[in-house]
């Protein structure tokens, strides 16, 4: 799921209701829609369980991203074999592909190139 909370948008963190149902530092807000998000039945888990459960996630995130970057970088050499792998699987085979079409081109711009000969 992706929240998108606008340009300027902030999250700014745990806020005490009072016993009439305000929220304090929010009255620059009053009358417009805003997100929020009830906490749950928990065991009494906290907003620094909550920071230390997602930095450890993010971790993880960033270290499979690292593996699969490494496996990318081992597979495909340059930034342009992997775009020519991928266009190659997602073109159909009949005809003149748009790979070749791509290649042309490229080597076309080549020629042009300054300092090469026409």
């Amino acid at each position: 799921m992706r929240i998108d909370i606008g340009r300027g948008g902030k999250i700014i963190g745990t806020k005490k209701v009072s016993p009439n149902g305000q929220v304090s530092g929010l009255k620059d807000l009053a009358g417009r829609e805003v997100l929020v998000i009830l906490p749950g039945e928990s065991g009494g888990e906290g907003p620094e369980e909550f920071a230390s459960e997602f930095q450890s996630l993010m971790q993880d995130q960033m270290g499979l991203a690292f593996k699969q970057y490494n496996w990318l970088s081992d597979r495909y050499p340059t930034p342009y074999d992997a775009m020519r792998e991928f266009v190659r699987s997602a073109t159909p085979v009949a005809g003149k592909s748009l790979q070749e079409m791509f290649d042309d081109w490229v080597n076309s711009q080549k020629k042009r190139a300054p300092g090469k000969g026409k």
